[in-house]
């Protein structure tokens, strides 16, 4: 069944994307990576990657974080910039690097944390529409990556 996704997406939304898989192709290239090889390290089909670099929104959320750890985003110093709002957190104490993304919609709020380095990731969702709860909840994700993943 096709993804709706895609015909949803506003124009704004769908140019970042476009952006974000140009951006990732030019990374990929300044290191002299060939797509096979990209495809290879991230454990996905050529198609795929392919797709990745086109900003598909139909692409695993978690193939995008394999393609920033394979790409060296996981480490201070490196990150060229901020992509549709993706936050990083740089390695603190015990704290390893963590890659983070929240959203909401419709009295959902979501969040995501990733230690890509480490292969730890932590999804939480509430349907409680209170923000208090919502920073609570994702310092809580946090804390247990950091446990998950140790520095």
């Amino acid at each position: 069944m096709r993804s709706t996704v895609i015909d949803t997406l506003p124009p704004k939304v769908k140019r970042a994307l476009g952006k974000l898989g140009a951006d990732i192709a030019l990374a990929r290239k300044k290191r002299s990576l060939t797509i096979m090889m990209m495809a290879e390290r991230l454990g996905v089909a050529k198609s795929t990657y392919l797709k990745i670099e086109k900003g598909d929104p139909t692409v695993a959320m978690g193939a995008y974080a394999m393609t920033f750890f394979v790409l060296g985003f996981d480490e201070a110093g490196r990150m060229d910039g901020l992509g549709l709002a993706w936050i990083a957190m740089m390695p603190e104490g015990p704290r390893p690097f963590i890659l983070q993304k929240s959203g909401g919609i419709q009295g959902f709020f979501s969040y995501l944390a990733l230690a890509p380095a480490h292969g730890v990731g932590v999804f939480v969702v509430a349907n409680k529409f209170d923000f208090g709860a919502f920073f609570r909840m994702a310092a809580a994700a946090n804390q247990l990556v950091s446990e998950l993943a140790p520095r």
